[in-house]
């Protein structure tokens, strides 16, 4: 699970100048577009599909939902150990993409980054304030992928509004080739604290704990050595 982290927040896409042509020629293997990709992405999240939201970012996104089935799993295990009825977990995940990802998201420019990469400008919109940053859009395995950006500094810009008055608009600085960077650690993190939480799921199956606080115990201490051997995303 990508920091439930820096799972991102809402946005709405505007990168300066680009405004141009419709995404002929960018078409996946699906038929799609990179904007047909965002809108899919921005409908799962609002629903709480967690698998879509996940597919839709690629290998990052596979790690992200083995992370987060892995961690359901350690919860189904220590109930079924220590007596309390097996009951799936609310989804963390789920909940934070809900409200990390907002309905009034519109990508409002896009520039090409090669044959296989597209930036998006997104606006978002919340309490009155508005949000830009930069998303990008890249294939794998013959399909658009979309990718939010992570964390960058915020800075105050003056935009043209949608009735063409000047508005204020927080813009968040992220760095086109930050986005690769950031996708590798990400994964490297999930599947690694993934690949913690399977062999931990399998010790108190086994029968390897006396207690609910002794396995949480072993679990933030797993927590605490990854976060001392890897850098988190």
């Amino acid at each position: 699970m990508r920091n439930p982290i820096g799972i991102r927040r809402l946005t709405f896409v505007l990168l300066a100048g680009a405004l141009g042509a419709t995404c002929d020629g960018v078409h996946d293997t699906a038929g799609r577009t990179p904007e047909d990709t965002f809108r899919l992405f921005l409908t799962a999240a609002q629903r709480g599909d967690v698998e879509t939201y996940c597919r839709l970012q690629g290998a990052m996104g596979a790690a992200q939902l083995r992370h987060e089935r892995a961690t359901q799993a350690l919860h189904m295990a220590v109930a079924a150990r220590f007596g309390v009825p097996p009951r799936a977990r609310p989804s963390l995940l789920a909940d934070l993409i809900k409200q990390e990802y907002h309905p009034s998201c519109e990508v409002k420019a896009k520039v090409r980054l090669g044959k296989d990469r597209m930036l998006l400008t997104v606006w978002s919109s919340r309490h009155g304030s508005i949000c830009e940053e930069p998303w990008l859009a890249f294939i794998e395995d013959g399909e658009w992928r979309i990718m939010p950006a992570g964390k960058g500094m915020v800075r105050q810009e003056m935009r043209k509004g949608p009735d063409g008055a000047q508005i204020a608009v927080s813009v968040v600085d992220y760095p086109a080739d930050r986005f690769a960077m950031e996708r590798s650690l990400s994964t490297e993190w999930d599947d690694a604290r993934a690949s913690d939480l399977e062999k931990l799921t399998k010790e108190v199956s086994a029968g390897h704990f006396s207690s609910r606080e002794e396995v949480e115990n072993r679990n933030y201490d797993l927590l605490r050595a990854l976060e001392e051997r890897q850098s988190y995303p």
